[in-house]
């Protein structure tokens, strides 16, 4: 529609004048509580074309797009406790990847879209570990008595930023991922 051309003629200026792509052919994801309940969403960035993605009627969080744009990992309850789930960023395909006893959250894509950055109690206090996107254990990222979460990857993958309540009141930490 003209619309969308109109979007990707922005984005060619945008290139030509700065060598970076622009916005505006991009979508947000987010958690959406309208129906009364949390349900993932996605919207164009100028907030037209806006679609629920799940209709659980129960509490989907912390939506992030794959580096593709092609996968949506995101936080659910809907069996209950929280565990990890993927989807296609149509909605499609959806399954869960991390859903150990106890807390599976807040996960974050690593920049080549092959593994997950989550948040995993595995019987202890939440720290990160790197999962492939069957759920399997790669690597243990952190090893703290405290709680820690939400991480965010450098655009490299080679630094990690997190929350943790490691001094009592949460507060956000850097790291090396080696």
């Amino acid at each position: 529609d003209g619309r969308r051309t109109a979007h990707r003629w922005a984005d060619e200026i945008i290139r030509y004048f700065t060598g970076q792509p622009g916005v505006a052919s991009t979508r947000i994801v987010f958690a959406n509580d309208a129906t009364g309940k949390k349900e993932i969403c996605v919207v164009d960035y100028d907030g037209t074309h806006f679609e629920r993605l799940t209709n659980d009627r129960s509490i989907a969080l912390f939506p992030k797009f794959s580096p593709d744009g092609e996968w949506i990992v995101f936080t659910s309850y809907k069996n209950g406790g929280p565990e990890v789930h993927v989807m296609r960023s149509n909605g499609k395909d959806r399954r869960a990847v991390c859903r150990y006893d106890g807390l599976n959250s807040a996960a974050a894509w690593a920049p080549d879209g092959k593994s997950l950055i989550a948040t995993l109690s595995l019987g202890r206090e939440p720290n990160l570990h790197q999962v492939d996107l069957d759920g399997r254990v790669i690597k243990t990222l952190t090893n703290s008595s405290a709680a820690d979460t939400a991480p965010t990857l450098s655009p490299d993958g080679l630094r990690l930023a997190f929350t943790s309540d490691r001094p009592g009141p949460p507060q956000i930490y850097a790291m090396d991922t080696s």
